[in-house]
């Protein structure tokens, strides 16, 4: 016998919610990337603080993007 899938109510079946995991894990990214974009920044290292600088841009708008699913 075929298992039934639950649906969440105004959902398509095709989409599938996503878990606080996948925002929690574009926080801890955030959290992470920019104080070290600081601290490479200060300690006169432009290319990693630049890097850091990208990945925290890139998890802000990873952090917009599953917000604005939900």
């Amino acid at each position: 016998m075929p298992q039934t899938r639950h649906v969440w109510p105004g959902r398509d079946r095709r989409q599938r919610p996503h878990g606080t995991g996948e925002q929690a894990s574009y926080w801890l990214l955030y959290v992470v990337a920019f104080p070290a974009a600081l601290l490479h920044f200060h300690a006169g290292n432009d290319g990693p603080a630049l890097l850091c600088a990208l990945a925290a841009a890139a998890a802000v708008a990873c952090i917009a993007i599953t917000h604005h699913r939900r």
